[in-house]
């Protein structure tokens, strides 16, 4: 197992293998681009439920929920991700208006992404990896907006049930709503909306909206908003 990093302000490297920060789920406040080098994986999101092998490109958007899973136990996950902040770009909000996953991407973007592990790798200085780094995420970003096709779902991943729970809460997220709420507003029962969200999402609906409020709330408060507004702002009652 090994995780090596390249990290300036706001963008962040990393070529990784191993288990570790592979499996699970979470919602961030940054923009992420995943590659899975080895291994294979579930990935689940709002867009997509989809089995991923060697080779896939996942791109994930800040603040939408994602989750890895492994389906081969006896694999070893290696991958090289880029993490990195929104600051405010045309070509950033046209990459990562929405989440895609690219099964078979560019041999440009894999060139791209085999150079910085190879950055990361070698015998660059400090300063010259971050140098390479913001010139390589650029370009990759390039890729992604002109080499890349942006896979769409030709169905929907989700149940129908499912679907309209995730298009209510992004709709609702920052008003005071529950579970029960919204499976009165849907016409279900909550057991049904527990049940049905929890077996296809990997989550329960409760820490989806809790997980979901947070972070969009850390969000308000990175870019100064107060923390009782930010509170407010989300539907909790106090900071």
């Amino acid at each position: 197992m090994f995780a090596h990093y390249i990290k300036k302000e706001g963008l962040l490297f990393k070529h990784a293998r191993g288990m570790r920060d592979v499996i699970g789920r979470e919602f961030h406040t940054f923009h992420e681009i995943f590659l899975l080098m080895g291994g294979e994986a579930r990935f689940t999101s709002d867009e997509y439920d989809e089995h991923l092998s060697a080779g896939a490109l996942v791109i994930i958007p800040r603040e939408s929920y994602h989750r890895f899973d492994p389906v081969c136990e006896e694999c070893e996950y290696h991958r090289c991700v880029l993490q990195f902040d929104d600051d405010g770009s045309d070509l950033i909000a046209q990459v990562m208006g929405r989440a895609a996953v690219i099964h078979s991407p560019t041999e440009r973007t894999l060139s791209l992404l085999s150079e910085l592990c190879a950055a990361e790798a070698g015998n660059y200085t400090e300063d010259d990896k971050l140098i390479l780094l913001r010139s390589v995420f650029d370009r990759i970003l390039l890729e992604l907006k002109y080499g890349e096709r942006h896979a769409v779902p030709l169905t929907a991943p989700h149940s129908r049930a499912v679907s309209s729970i995730i298009e209510y809460v992004e709709a609702h997220f920052t008003e005071s709503i529950t579970a029960e709420h919204i499976a009165r507003e849907l016409h279900f029962s909550q057991h049904y909306v527990s049940h049905r969200f929890k077996e296809e999402m990997g989550i329960s609906l409760y820490q989806y909206l809790l997980k979901k409020k947070l972070v969009h709330a850390f969000a308000l408060i990175r870019s100064g908003t107060p923390a009782t507004e930010a509170a407010r702002s989300c539907g909790f009652s106090d900071y």
